[in-house]
């Protein structure tokens, strides 16, 4: 079906315009971003009433809601963010953001969908999001991905504070610039196969090592247990998080080249030297349900 044109008035001369293009620019969804904020005062990203300060975006549906993933309800009286998990994809922020103090407090839901209806429970926060929407080029189907290409603070049974680098690519295809520095020890984890692999484990002072597209794009939080399963319900013998429904306080820190993320009160991860320093938020659903009472960005303390 060809697209109509529509009128845009521009310096007092109207043009004929695809309305292909203009759509994204009204709807401020793939529209060029202005400078990122840094915030002055707190932002509140969920502010309890509406999800005005996000679009939506999923892998199958791209930006429409048909299956109502992103609900606003009340818990005991107070306003919540419920994520159904259907689906892969998430909540993107309008805005991009830089040098901030980002505040969460989740808990899990008890559905779990598709193909991770047995495994533990997954979910995240991605930071830094850059590119077209989509445009990572992990878990691409169709050559469409759930995610901006970003860094995640992931946030799954047996691992939340595990760092990962979504890298991706920009709407032509070419590889974006994306990485950071993070000083690591490597252990033996049990492999499905049978045996050990060696993998890289945050430790203060340990050996830089550089995570980025093309080397190792992942590493675990610092005291992850290595015997941690797959399976849903799954819990590590030294995790920081809250365990069953109750609420888990997640933070992070993105001042100027690093990265800071604590869960509970505990600093699980750290990182340095990351490129971009700036980018919007996207809030995942990954085929597990979730609750946030609390998603806010703060200034930094200087």
């Amino acid at each position: 079906m060809k697209t109509p044109n529509v009128m845009v008035v521009c310096g007092g001369l109207a043009l004929a315009v695809s309305a292909s293009i203009v759509r994204p620019l009204v709807a401020g969804q793939g529209a060029p971003p202005n400078a990122p904020i840094s915030p002055k005062t707190t932002v509140a990203l969920f502010n309890g009433k509406d999800l005005s300060n996000f679009y939506t975006w999923t892998r199958d549906t791209k930006y429409e809601n048909p299956r109502k993933i992103f609900n606003i309800e009340k818990e005991n009286g107070q306003p919540v963010l419920h994520i159904t998990g259907d689906g892969y994809g998430g909540l993107i922020t309008k805005t991009e953001y830089t040098n901030y103090h980002l505040i969460a407090e989740y808990r899990w839901g008890d559905r779990t969908w598709g193909d991770r209806v047995d495994l533990a429970r997954d979910n995240g926060i991605l930071i830094h999001g850059i590119g077209p929407d989509g445009g990572s080029t992990v878990m691409r189907v169709a050559g469409v991905s759930p995610w901006l290409t970003s860094f995640e603070f992931q946030i799954i049974e047996g691992g939340v504070g595990d760092f990962l680098v979504l890298a991706g690519n920009d709407a032509n295809e070419q590889p974006l610039t994306i990485g950071a520095t993070v000083e690591v020890e490597m252990r033996p984890v049990p492999s499905a196969r049978g045996g050990t692999t060696d993998q890289p484990f945050w430790k203060k002072g340990g050996e830089p090592k550089r995570i980025a597209r093309g080397g190792a794009t992942r590493v675990n939080w610092a005291n992850k247990d290595p015997n941690v399963t797959t399976a849903k319900g799954t819990r590590g013998a030294k995790d920081v998080d809250t365990p069953g429904h109750g609420w888990t306080r997640v933070e992070y820190i993105a001042d100027g080249d690093k990265l800071t993320y604590i869960v509970n009160g505990v600093v699980v991860m750290e990182a340095s030297n990351i490129t971009p320093t700036a980018g919007k938020i996207q809030v995942q659903t990954e085929q597990a349900e979730i609750y946030y009472r609390t998603i806010e960005l703060r200034p930094l303390k200087k």
